[in-house]
Order: C-alpha cells, then sequence, then structure tokens
C-alpha cells in the first residue's frame, strides 16, 4: 500500500472514532427542559389557601396557574385522586407600598406585593419536588393608570409564571 492511501484510512479511522465517541454522548440530551421526573403527566391544582383579608386573590392565583400550566402543555391538569403531583400554595401578606411621588409629595403610585409560599409534591414517590416563597408586585395609580386590582393581577401573573418555570424547568 501506497502512504498516501495509507494516510487517509488513518485519517478517516481517526475522525470515524472521534465522531462515534461523541454521538453517545450527545444521545440522552433533551431539548423538552422540563425538570420534571418522567412519571409526572398530571398535575392538581386546588384553591390556594389565603392568609389576608383581600377578597378573590386566592381565586385569581389559582385560576392563573392553572391557565399557565394549559398554556404550557408540559402537564395536564387533573384532579387530586389521580394526580401525579400537587401545588399546594398560601398567600402570606399583600402589602401596598408608595413607589412615585408627585412635586407636592403626594404619593403617585404604588407598588402592591403579594407573598406566597408554594410546594409541588410528588404524589407517586410521596416526596416535595421543590418548596419556595416568593414575593412579586403589580403597580397600581391613584389616577389616570392601573388600578389596584389590575396591580394585583400583575402580581399573581408573575407568580404563576415562577411557579410554572419552577415546576416544569427546575429554574
Amino acid at each position: 500500500m501506497n502512504t498516501i492511501y495509507k494516510r487517509r484510512i488513518t485519517s478517516v479511522s481517526c475522525i470515524a472514532l472521534i465522531i462515534g465517541g461523541l454521538l453517545p454522548s450527545c444521545g440522552p440530551y433533551s431539548f423538552s427542559g422540563s425538570g420534571l421526573p418522567g412519571h409526572i403527566k398530571i398535575i392538581a391544582v386546588p384553591l390556594v389557601e389565603d392568609r389576608t383579608p383581600e377578597f378573590a386573590v386566592n381565586e385569581k392565583l389559582t385560576d392563573a396557574i392553572i391557565n399557565e400550566i394549559t398554556r404550557d402543555n408540559t402537564l395536564k391538569i387533573g384532579n387530586e385522586v389521580g394526580a401525579d403531583a400537587i401545588v399546594i400554595g398560601t398567600i402570606i401578606s399583600l402589602e401596598d407600598r408608595a413607589d412615585t411621588y408627585t412635586s407636592q409629595e403626594q404619593v403617585e403610585s404604588y407598588r402592591v406585593y403579594v407573598t406566597v409560599e408554594f410546594e409541588v409534591q410528588d404524589r407517586k414517590k410521596n416526596s416535595s419536588l421543590w418548596k419556595e416563597k416568593w414575593s412579586q408586585w403589580g403597580l397600581y395609580k391613584l389616577s389616570d393608570g392601573p388600578t389596584r386590582e389590575e396591580g394585583i393581577e400583575i402580581a399573581v401573573g408573575k407568580i404563576a409564571e415562577d411557579i410554572l418555570n419552577k415546576t416544569v424547568s427546575g429554574w
């Protein structure tokens, strides 16, 4: 055999070995981004507990979580009896804080902070997937702008998004 032919065979063999060694390491990787165990397909979202005197914020938050999970389509919503996992949450506090002032030192806008604690439990393995406390806010104005209710809805939407991300992505 001539030397050029031997070099080509050696080069091709080396490339084949390198590619062959790299391919198996790429195989099990998934682009789905899910941090969930494979057995969790159905999740239950019971009514969030509310420790504040605010009316119906727990219902808004529960609905927002269900809507986020449904929109994402990684998990299916189910009842507590047949679910693989369950989202358990409590609204701990709801607090208004001044945000901006006018030149006459009057409050112009507020931030309404909603503080919650949530846990997602794996019902099949009887363990906690994660437990976390969050505080999110929404802005509202006393005149010409978003209302306090709209500020609460903004904060609730952010919390629902946080819960979805933590559950399906592990962020």
